[in-house]
């Protein structure tokens, strides 16, 4: 009989365990799916971050700032083909996707987040080929925040492709 006293209170025990853990993850989702809703629902017509840090790796390597002004975009070069660069270009927003544009800006305000779940699952091969594309925001502190939303990168290689464009008529003249 005590035997089984035991293993009563044992399972109890542990079901309260299982169950208080579940609520803690529920709460824990609660209150970052709330954070999410709340700073889309009350969007600030300031920017917050500073600028946007871009980086595509392997070929065709380029790396530059973006600083949003009221109608146009400040691009301050780090590198370019794999040598470091001084260059700036402020170019027209009109010069752009609208849509890519909408959605840096859109990014800039905190008005989307930074972050998706990444899917699926990724092995890093042996021999790195290819290219890899990184971006992050800029805060007022300098210190920065990595850009995983998805639509967020589109948007940026967009920006990207007619970066390139500019610069090539930027080479011919």
């Amino acid at each position: 009989m005590n035997k089984h006293f035991l293993l009563l209170i044992i399972l109890l025990l542990s079901f309260s365990c299982q169950s208080s853990k579940q609520k803690t993850t529920e709460i824990k989702s609660n209150i970052s799916a709330s954070a999410i809703i709340d700073s889309a629902a009350n969007p600030s017509d300031t920017l917050k971050y500073e600028a946007i840090y871009y980086v595509r790796e392997g070929g065709g390597n380029i790396a530059y700032e973006i600083r949003e002004n009221t109608d146009s975009l400040n691009f301050q070069f780090k590198k370019i083909n794999f040598k470091e660069s001084n260059l700036v270009l402020n170019c027209s927003k009109q010069d752009f996707d609208s849509t890519a544009i909408s959605l840096m800006d859109s990014l800039m305000k905190c008005q989307l987040p930074l972050k998706e779940e990444m899917e699926g699952t990724a092995k890093r091969p042996i021999m790195m080929t290819g290219t890899w594309v990184y971006a992050y925001v800029i805060k007022p502190t300098g210190e920065m925040d990595t850009i995983t939303l998805k639509r967020g990168i589109v948007a940026l290689k967009n920006i990207e492709s007619s970066i390139r464009v500019q610069l090539e008529k930027q080479a011919e003249e």
